[in-house]
C-alpha cells in the first residue's frame, strides 16, 4: 500500500471534516489579526542598519554628536545663456533673507558661487531631522523664480528629496495593490467562468495576508520591520495564494469531468496537486530564507514576511481549499456566466498553454536566442531615465547632486562628515511610509 504523504492525511482530513477545517482556520485568522491589533509592528530605526565596521563607526559618531544634520540647497543658474552675476547676487540675498525667516530653517550660509561661475548656491540647516516641514523652503524657491524669470532656481536636499521618493514609492505601491484584487478576480472569472470558483482562492489567498500581516506585530518584537513588508506579503500572498488553490481547483474540476465522484476528485486533487503544493512552498520558502544570509535587517524583515505568508497560503490550500469544495459540493460551479461557461467548457484542458509552449519545446535553441536577443536589445537606461529624475515632475533630484558639485566642497557651511553613515541612514529613511500605512515605503 502506498504511503500517505502529510498533505494527503491534510486533506483528507479536512474533506472529512470541513466545518472544523474551516472553523480552525476562521480562529486561526481571528487570532492572527488580533494579536496584530494588540501588539503594534515595531518599525526598523537607523540603528538597526548599522552592521559591520561602517555601522560601528557610524554608532560612534552618533555617540560623540558628529552627525550632521539635514541640509536644504537652493541652486541659482540661468535660464537662458551665461549667468548674470549681478543679478544672481540679489536673488541669492533675497532667497538668503527669506529663508532665515523659516521656522524649520536653523541658519543658512552664505551664498557660494561655483568655479566656473555659472551657479550660486544657498544652503539652508533644517531643523527636525527628516520629517521636518520644508514646504516653506519649497515657496521661498517658488517666489524668487517669479521675481528673477531670467534665472533658473530650484530647490533640493536631503528632506525634499527624501519626501519626493516616498511619495512617488507610495503611489507606486499603492496602484499595485489597487489593481491586483480587481485584475485577479477578472481572471479567476475568465478561468473557472463560475463566481463562486472564481471567489474562492482570492478569499483564501486574503485570509492569508491578514493572518500574515497579525503575526508581524509579535515577531516584530525579535525582528524589528521595513515599512515595506506590508505591502510585500499583499503581493506575494495574493499570488501564491491564488496560485496554489489554482492548482487544486482545475485539478479537482478535471477528475470531475473524468467521471469521479466529488468525494473522489477531491482526494485525487489532494494526492497530486497537493504534492505539487508542498513542492512548490518548500521551493519558494527556501528562497526567501536565502535572505537570512545578507545578515540584514531590510533583508531579515522582508525574508520574514515572505517566509511566513507563503507557508499560509501552502497551509490553506491544503486544508480550507478542500473543505470548502466539499461544503459547497455542486454549488462551487455557481452561478455561471452563461455564455462564456459554455465556450470555457468546450476548450480542452491545456489547450491555449499548449499551443503557447508547443513551439518553445519543439526548437528551445531558437527560442533561447530569441529571448536573449529580444534582452539584449533591450534600451539601456541612461542618466535622462533616472527614476529621481522624473519624482514630483520636479527638478529637485535632478539638482541635489548639482547643488553639491556647484561650489567648492569646502566652501559650504557645515560640511558632511566622511564617513558618518548617514548617506546610508538616509536611503533607509526613504523607505519610510508614503500614504499614512505602514506599508508604504521606499526600496
Amino acid at each position: 500500500m502506498a504511503r500517505i504523504g502529510a498533505a494527503q492525511r491534510l486533506g483528507r482530513w479536512s474533506a472529512g471534516h470541513p466545518w472544523r477545517a474551516v472553523g480552525v482556520w476562521a480562529l486561526m485568522v481571528v487570532m492572527a489579526v488580533g494579536l496584530g491589533s494588540a501588539i503594534s509592528t515595531h518599525q526598523t530605526k537607523d540603528a538597526d542598519y548599522r552592521v559591520g565596521q561602517s555601522g560601528r563607526a557610524a554608532a560612534m559618531i552618533a555617540a560623540a554628536g558628529l552627525d550632521a544634520p539635514d541640509q536644504e540647497y537652493v541652486l541659482i543658474g540661468s535660464a537662458r545663456g551665461a549667468l548674470d552675476r549681478p543679478v544672481a547676487e540679489r536673488a541669492a540675498s533675497d532667497v538668503r533673507a527669506r529663508l532665515a525667516t523659516q521656522p524649520v530653517v536653523a541658519s543658512v550660509a552664505s551664498p557660494v558661487l561655483s568655479k566656473d561661475g555659472a551657479a550660486m548656491l544657498v544652503a539652508a540647516t533644517v531643523r527636525g531631522g527628516h520629517d521636518a516641514d520644508v514646504s516653506g523652503i519649497a515657496q521661498v524657491a517658488k517666489s524668487a523664480r517669479t521675481a528673477y524669470p531670467g534665472l533658473r532656481i530650484d530647490e533640493a536636499g536631503d528632506v525634499s528629496v527624501n519626501k519626493a521618493v516616498n511619495d512617488r514609492v507610495g503611489k507606486d505601491l499603492g496602484s499595485a495593490e489597487l489593481i491586483s484584487l480587481p485584475i485577479t478576480l477578472v481572471i479567476m472569472v475568465i478561468v473557472f467562468a463560475a463566481l463562486i470558483a472564481a471567489g474562492l482562492p482570492v478569499v483564501l489567498a486574503i485570509t492569508s495576508v491578514f493572518a500574515t500581516m497579525g503575526l508581524m506585530g509579535p515577531i516584530s518584537l525579535i525582528i524589528p520591520m521595513e515599512p515595506t513588508v506590508s505591502s510585500m506579503i499583499l503581493l506575494i500572498g495574493m499570488a501564491v495564494g491564488v496560485d496554489y488553490s489554482l492548482f487544486y481547483l482545475k485539478r479537482e474540476r478535471a477528475e470531475r469531468d473524468k467521471g469521479a465522484t466529488r468525494a473522489d476528485a477531491i482526494r485525487i486533487a489532494g494526492e497530486t496537486s497537493g504534492h505539487s503544493i508542498v513542492v512548490s512552498g518548500l521551493a519558494v520558502a527556501i528562497s526567501m530564507g536565502g535572505l537570512y544570509a545578507a545578515r540584514d535587517t531590510t533583508f531579515d524583515s522582508l525574508g520574514t514576511g515572505a517566509l511566513l505568508v507563503v507557508v499560509i497560503a501552502v497551509l490553506g490550500s491544503l486544508t480550507v481549499l478542500p473543505a470548502m469544495l466539499t461544503l459547497l459540493g455542486k454549488w462551487v460551479d455557481r452561478p455561471r456566466i452563461p455564455l462564456w461557461w459554455r465556450v470555457s467548457r468546450r476548450i480542452p484542458t491545456g489547450a491555449v498553454s499548449g499551443r503557447l509552449l508547443r513551439p518553445v519545446l519543439r526548437r528551445p535553441a531558437a527560442a533561447l536566442i530569441c529571448g536573449g536577443c529580444r534582452h539584449g536589445g533591450a534600451r539601456r537606461a541612461g542618466p535622462r531615465d533616472a527614476p529621481a529624475d522624473r519624482l514630483a515632475g520636479s527638478a529637485a533630484a535632478q539638482h541635489h547632486a548639482g547643488a553639491h558639485d556647484a561650489a567648492d566642497p569646502g566652501e559650504v557651511s557645515e560640511p558632511r562628515q566622511p564617513g558618518t553613515g548617514r548617506r546610508e541612514r538616509r536611503g533607509r529613511r526613504q523607505r519610510g511610509a508614503g500614504r499614512g500605512t505602514p506599508c508604504r515605503g521606499h526600496r
